[in-house]
């Protein structure tokens, strides 16, 4: 769904999550989502590289990398919503509003 604007589904959630009016510590950002802080270092790469995320020391502690959407990453985060609605969607009509209630709690038990 994220091809047209040159983001994957992974890169979407970090984006999502980086939505705020201050930085993130990377470490923070991590256990937000659920991932060690290499894998998302990692994954934060390409964003740097595009100039979505801008990563730099914090303020008060130089050792922490803190993390921020940058103006260039807000357009392509309000480009990639409408895109992600309709995934959304998509996977509602083909699993069906009654297979979710099933699914949710099967897909938890899995990522605990």
């Amino acid at each position: 769904m994220f091809k047209p604007i040159g983001i994957t589904s992974g890169q979407f959630t970090i984006l999502s999550a980086l939505k705020r009016n201050e930085p993130v510590p990377t470490s923070d950002m991590a256990d937000l989502l659920g991932m060690d802080r290499t894998t998302l270092t990692r994954n934060l790469k390409p964003l740097e590289t595009k100039k979505l995320v801008a990563i730099q020391p914090d303020a008060r502690d130089r050792r922490i990398r803190s993390l921020t959407l940058t103006a260039k990453g807000r357009v392509l985060l309000k480009q990639a919503v409408p895109l992600w609605r309709k995934a959304q969607k998509e996977s509602n009509r083909r699993i069906g509003a009654n297979r979710w209630d099933e699914l949710r709690p099967t897909l938890d038990f899995l990522s605990a």
